[in-house]
């Protein structure tokens, strides 16, 4: 049973087994033990004060306990811990430690930022780390260059990188929308990195892309300060992206293009309206149908996975506040996933039907890809953005049968424990953006005289 709020980290899982010895990790496993102590002492206040960020905001005293006794509910009393593995990426610090009820085992994930503050909890169905497989991310191939730049302003800076091919001329440019949750620049999804996996592929063709820090990754205290919108969440960024690609000379008189990932393709169309620029849209994994039924989807999906009584529990309580949300009569002290009414109420305003008729009218190109094992967005998501862009005179769509929501290659429906592997973006999924891209580069070539 997973325990953190957002709807990210309820299905994916950010971690890897890769053993290591350090002072770091050392100080790592050392807080997550003493994290995990207190909760088992019953000591919730003081496992609550090792929280940083918008995990203080999202997770309570009371949502601890309450994990807690549903946890024994169903695994029987705690007996104690087993070993640690650790794994650190871009100044975070993942522990992964084996935890053993008397019915059966369980893996606690504590993640950690670079001040040994607790940003992340989850308890996983466990697995046995000497099987899990070993990650190591890529170098960057020679055949891109990376720079890194800065996206926004004052008192919303981002760090980002822009990629360049090295050995050819530019000729179009990307920025990259996340999707929902706090994420870093390469669109972290678990342990695998599709927008970095994406700028590398893409950069060789000689496509430049932009990417960046998320604001609710990069100030997750500042923007907890309070309630935000998709507004500042997703649409200031990504205009301030597109301003910040556009002012690098590479890309001087070439196509830019707005690529937005699940959640971040949801909003893409409003961001281009509101550019008025872009020559594009690439829309990864978007939902064409409501929060409300995306949400109830996949919970449904959750609880076939998820079967003990614990989970049951937890997932009956989030039902209550999705028809709560749905008859708009969530209140204002009702989180749901973390975050308050005020988000989802936005959220719901901008959703189903909105971006697709916003992208109905939108001048310039689009790319719908759609992916079979993501339980995030469907076929039925893909066929309601075929049918409101029947009448585009150039929409393309693609449905990539055996591919996971970040474009990982598999069999049946994706699982959360998936993405505990590396899976790479499949080349195909690069070579369908990249020749799509440069087809419009191409068309511009020839009509110039």
């Amino acid at each position: 049973m997973l325990t953190t709020l957002s709807l990210a980290s309820f299905f994916l899982v950010w971690t890897s087994s890769a053993l290591a010895e350090d002072p770091v990790q050392e100080d790592a496993i050392r807080t997550a033990t003493q994290f995990m102590q207190h909760v088992a002492d019953g000591q919730y206040k003081e496992a609550c004060d090792m929280f940083h960020g918008h995990l203080r905001q999202t997770m309570s005293q009371t949502e601890l306990e309450s994990m807690w006794v549903a946890e024994s509910r169903s695994l029987g009393p705690f007996v104690g811990l087993g070993p640690a593995n650790v794994i650190t990426k871009e100044g975070e610090v993942a522990v992964q430690i084996q935890c053993a009820w008397q019915k059966a085992p369980r893996t606690l994930i504590v993640t950690l930022n670079q001040d040994k503050k607790i940003v992340g909890v989850q308890w996983v169905p466990h697995e046995d780390p000497a099987k899990a497989p070993q990650w190591t991310q890529p170098p960057v191939p020679p055949s891109v260059k990376e720079l890194e730049v800065t996206v926004g302003k004052e008192p919303w800076l981002l760090p980002g990188t822009l990629t360049l091919p090295a050995n050819t001329a530019v000729r179009a440019g990307i920025v990259f929308i996340h999707d929902s949750g706090p994420q870093n620049r390469d669109g972290n999804t678990g342990v695998n990195t599709p927008f970095r996996d994406l700028a590398h592929g893409l950069g060789g063709k000689g496509i430049a892309t932009l990417r960046y820090e998320k604001r609710t990754r990069q100030f997750p205290e500042k923007m907890a300060e309070k309630p935000y919108t998709a507004k500042e969440e997703f649409i200031e960024d990504g205009l301030e992206a597109l301003r910040a690609i556009r002012e690098r000379p590479e890309l001087e008189a070439v196509h830019i293009y707005l690529a937005g990932f699940g959640r971040g393709a949801t909003h893409t169309p409003e961001i281009a309206e509101r550019d008025g620029q872009v020559a594009g849209m690439i829309l990864l994994g978007p939902s064409g149908r409501s929060t409300e039924e995306s949400l109830q989807d996949q919970l449904d999906y959750g609880e076939t996975l998820y079967g003990d009584p614990g989970a049951k529990e937890m997932i009956s309580q989030i039902r209550e506040k999705l028809h709560a949300l749905r008859t708009r009569t969530l209140g204002a002290d009702d989180n749901l996933y973390g975050l308050p009414n005020t988000y989802w109420y936005d959220l719901c305003d901008r959703d189903a039907e909105i971006p697709i008729q916003k992208a109905a009218s939108f001048p310039g190109r689009i790319l719908v890809v759609n992916c079979g094992r993501d339980y995030g967005a469907n076929l039925e998501d893909h066929r309601l953005w075929q049918l409101g862009l029947s009448k585009h005179p150039d929409a393309t769509f693609k449905f990539f049968e055996d591919l996971n929501r970040a474009f990982g290659k598999g069999k049946s429906k994706a699982t959360p424990m998936e993405y505990f592997g590396p899976r790479p973006v499949d080349p195909a999924v690069i070579g369908l953006i990249g020749g799509w891209c440069l087809q419009a580069a191409t068309k511009s070539a020839d009509k110039k005289p």
